[in-house]
C-alpha cells in the first residue's frame, strides 16, 4: 500500500516540474549550533578523518523539521543530502571517502526513543514500517570532501547526490511514515592529496535536548561494525528537493544582526566597531565610501593630544621595515614588552609611554603601567571600556583587530610554512614609528596544516607626529570565533580604566563607512546606544535575533538627563551612511534609517534606559516571504521640537535584523 502510494506520487512529482527548494535538518540550529548564537562543537564520530575500515553511522530526524517552519504538506524528491563542516573553521578540504552507500528510508521511528545499538534492528524488515527510499553509491570514485570557508554557518562539504543513478521514492513527512531515516558506510577515508596531507575538518553536529534536537544517531568506527554508540546529537544535513506542493525555501537565509551607523549624545575618548558572531570584516575591504584601505587616527596637537580623528586612507603593510630576521613572538596568547628608541616617547589621549606591549591577539597596550604578558584571547565590549581582562586590568590600547589569533599556526613544519608568520615588533627609526605586524598568523580554531587561512595586519605609532594607522593585508573571511564563539572581534582605541572608571561607550560604530569622525575629551557620558530583545528565545550574547516564532522589542541605552521627547524609529531600509543635514541632525548625530521610518514608539521624558513595550511578533509556522526580510531600528531624541534648531538633537547607533532561521 505504501509503496504503491509512493510510486503515484513519484510520478506526480515528475509531471509536475516542481522548482528546487532547501530544509536544513535540524530547522532550529542553522546559525550555529546554538539558539544564542554560542560557540561550536564539532565532531568526528560521523564522517571522521583517515581511516583504513571506514565507518558507519545512521542519522534520524522527525518529521516535525519538515513540517513545521519548513512548510513541506506533501511527498517531496530528495536530490541531495549534504553535511556541513564545523562552523567558522576553515579548511581547503580534498580529503577523501571511499565505497560509500548512503540508503535513506522513511520511517515511524522516532526520537522519543534512542536508536537501537544493533544498526540492522533499525531497519527494514526487522523494522516493518520503515520503507527503503532508494540508495547512494559511491563505489566507482571516492567522494571528496569541499572546502570550508570558515564562515557561520559553514558551507556544505560532503553532498550525497541522488541525480546519479536511479532516484529516490517520494518522501512524505505527512504520510504514513513521516520520519527521515540515513543509513550511511564508509569503507576508508584518507587525508587531503595536498602535500600536507590536510586532516578533516569536524562535521558540524547539533546541542540541545532532545526536545530541541528532534533527532538521533548510532555511530561505529568500523564499516562491517554491527553494532554502534547511541547519539542524541546528530549532525546537521541540508536537504535539497523538489515538490510540486508548499515547503522548503529557495535558499536558507541566517538570522542575524548587525549593528552600524554610529550613535551620538556622550563624550567619549574611545572609540570601537564590535563584530558579533557572524558579521563580516568588512575592514579587510576599501571603505565603502571613501574607498579607502585601513583607518588613520590623527592627534589634535601633539605632543599631549586631546583626541583623535579618524580617517580612511592607511599606507600599506610595511614590511619592509615591519619584519624582522625572525618574529618577535609566534607563543599563543603573548603580549611582549617593546621600548621605544632612547629619548623617544608616544603620546596618546591621556597619556603618554616609552614602551608598547604588542599582544598576539591583534592589539597593543600604550599604558606605562601595564605589565601583561599574557594576551587576552575573548573580546568583550566590557573588557574594551574597562572591566577586568583575562590576565590583567583593562588599559589604553589600539586595536587593528582585537581576535584569537595564533601566530604559531603557519610558523611551522617546514616546507609548507613561512618561517617569517607570527608576530614583528620593530622599532623603524627611518619613518619613527613602531611597527607590530601580525604577518601571515592563523587562528586559534583550525586544523593542524598550515596556512589553511591566514591574517596579516599591522599598527603603525609614530612617536614623531602620533598619528596611528591600521593596515590590513591578506584577511581570509573572518565569520566568527569558535572558541569564545560569542565576539567576532573589536576594532579600535580605548583608554581602559581612567582615575578607576570604566570609559565611557561610544558604542559600535561602522568604520568602514561612517567616516571621518572624531573622538572627544573623556567626559561624563556615553553615546545613547541601540538594543534588540527577542523572547521566547533570549538569543545573542548581544542581541536577539528574530526568527519565525519570535517577539522583538527595542532598548535604548543612556539617553541624556533632560530629554523631552524620544522615539524609537522603525524602517525596512536604512542610509548608509546616515543623514547629516542641518535642519535635521545636530553634529556629530546622523539618521541611519530614512526619512520615511515610523515612529514605532513615543516616550515623553524618557528615562536613562528606555526599554521597548510594543513586541514585533513574527509569526510561526512556514513563513517563506519573511525569510531574509530586512528590519532597520534607531532612537531619536526630537528635542528640536522644543528648542529650535535641528529636530533630532541626539541619535543611537543602528541596528539592522535580517530575518531568517535560527
Amino acid at each position: 500500500m505504501y509503496l504503491s502510494r509512493c510510486l503515484l506520487a513519484s510520478a506526480a512529482l515528475v509531471g509536475a516540474l516542481p522548482s528546487q527548494q532547501f530544509v536544513q535538518l535540524p530547522d532550529n540550529h542553522f546559525l550555529g549550533e546554538s539558539p544564542v548564537q554560542a560557540q561550536a562543537s564539532g565532531t568526528a564520530n560521523f564522517w571522521g578523518g583517515a581511516s583504513a575500515v571506514g565507518r558507519r553511522f545512521q542519522v534520524l530526524y522527525d518529521a516535525s523539521h519538515f513540517t513545521g517552519v519548513q512548510g513541506v504538506l506533501g511527498p517531496i524528491l530528495i536530490r541531495h543530502i549534504r553535511f556541513r563542516g564545523e562552523d567558522t573553521e576553515h579548511n581547503r578540504g580534498g580529503q577523501t571517502y571511499a565505497g560509500v552507500m548512503a540508503n535513506v528510508y522513511a520511517t515511524t521511528l522516532t526520537s522519543a526513543a534512542a536508536l537501537d545499538v544493533t544498526f540492522a534492528n533499525n531497519l527494514p524488515p526487522i523494522v516493518a514500517t520503515s520503507t527503503l527510499l532508494g540508495t547512494f553509491v559511491a563505489a566507482a570514485a571516492p567522494l571528496t570532501v569541499g572546502p570550508s570557508s570558515g564562515r557561520a554557518p559553514n558551507n556544505d562539504i560532503i553532498d550525497l547526490d541522488f541525480t546519479v543513478g536511479p532516484p529516490l521514492l517520494p518522501f512524505d513527512p505527512t504520510g504514513l511514515q513521516p520520519n527521515l531515516l540515513v543509513d550511511i558506510t564508509y569503507l576508508a577515508a584518507a587525508n587531503a592529496p595536498d602535500p600536507q596531507a590536510t586532516t578533516m575538518v569536524a562535521i558540524q553536529d547539533t546541542t540541545g535536548a532532545i526536545a530541541f534536537v528532534r533527532g538521533r544517531a548510532l555511530y561505529a568506527a568500523s564499516a562491517i561494525a554491527v553494532v554502534g554508540t547511541q547519539s542524541s546529537l546528530p549532525p546537521t544535513m541540508r536537504i535539497e528537493f523538489v515538490s510540486p506542493g508548499p515547503g522548503g525555501f529557495p535558499t536558507l537565509v541566517s538570522a542575524r544582526n548587525e549593528l552600524y551607523g554610529g550613535a551620538c549624545g556622550g563624550s567619549p575618548s574611545a572609540f570601537y566597531q564590535l563584530f558579533p558572531h557572524d558579521t563580516y570584516f568588512d575592514l579587510r575591504d576599501p571603505g565603502q565610501v571613501d574607498l579607502l584601505m585601513g583607518l588613520r587616527l590623527v592627534p589634535d596637537v601633539y605632543p599631549a593630544p586631546n583626541f583623535y580623528t579618524v580617517f580612511g586612507g592607511a599606507a600599506p603593510v610595511d614590511l619592509v621595515n615591519g619584519l624582522l630576521a625572525a618574529p618577535t613572538s609566534t607563543g599563543d596568547d603573548a603580549t611582549v614588552p617593546n621600548p621605544l628608541p632612547p629619548g623617544a616617547m608616544f603620546d596618546y589621549p591621556g597619556g603618554s609611554t616609552g614602551v608598547v606591549r604588542a599582544a598576539t591577539n591583534g592589539y597593543v597596550i600604550v599604558d606605562p603601567a601595564s605589565v601583561e604578558v599574557s594576551s587576552d584571547y575573548a573580546p568583550t565590549v566590557a573588557k574594551w571600556l574597562g572591566a577586568p581582562m583575562l590576565f590583567g586590568p583593562s588599559q589604553a590600547r589600539f586595536a587593528p583587530f582585537w581576535h584569537d589569533f595564533s601566530p604559531n599556526k603557519n610558523a611551522a613544519p617546514l616546507p609548507f610554512s613561512d618561517p617569517l608568520s607570527g608576530m614583528h615588533v620593530t622599532n623603524s627609526l627611518a619613518t619613527n614609528e613602531v611597527l607590530v605586524t601580525w604577518y601571515r598568523v592563523g587562528r586559534f580554531n583550525s586544523v593542524a596544516q598550515v596556512f589553511q587561512e591566514e591574517y596579516t595586519l599591522q599598527c603603525s605609532l609614530n612617536w614623531a607626529t602620533g598619528v596611528v594607522q591600521f593596515r590590513y593585508g591578506q584577511m581570509d573571511q573572518i565569520w566568527g570565533d569558535t572558541f569564545g564563539g560569542q565576539t567576532m572581534g573589536i576594532t579600535g582605541f580605548t583608554r581602559g580604566l581612567i582615575g578607576g572608571l570604566n570609559s565611557v561607550d561610544p558604542q559600535s560604530r561602522d568604520l568602514s563607512i561612517e567616516r571621518p569622525f572624531r573622538t572627544f575629551v573623556e567626559g561624563a557620558t556615553s553615546h545613547m546606544g541601540q538594543t534588540v530583545v527577542a523572547a521566547p528565545v533570549v538569543g545573542g550574547v548581544h542581541m536577539g535575533r528574530g526568527f519565525v516564532g519570535q517577539s522583538l522589542k527595542w532598548n535604548a541605552n543612556n539617553v541624556p538627563a533632560g530629554s523631552i521627547l524620544g522615539v524609537q524609529l522603525l524602517d525596512t531600509a536604512a542610509s548608509r551612511p546616515g543623514l547629516m543635514l542641518p535642519f535635521l541632525t545636530t553634529p556629530p548625530c546622523m539618521l541611519s534609517v530614512t526619512p520615511g521610518a515610523i515612529l514605532y514608539e513615543v516616550t515623553v521624558l524618557p528615562p536613562p534606559t528606555v526599554l521597548g513595550t510594543i513586541p514585533l511578533v513574527i509569526p510561526g509556522g512556514y513563513q517563506p516571504a519573511l525569510m531574509g526580510f530586512d528590519l532597520f531600528a534607531q532612537y531619536v531624541v526630537l528635542d528640536g521640537l522644543f528648542f529650535g534648531g535641528p529636530l533630532i538633537t541626539v541619535a543611537s547607533n543602528a541596528v539592522h535584523s535580517r530575518i531568517g532561521m535560527n
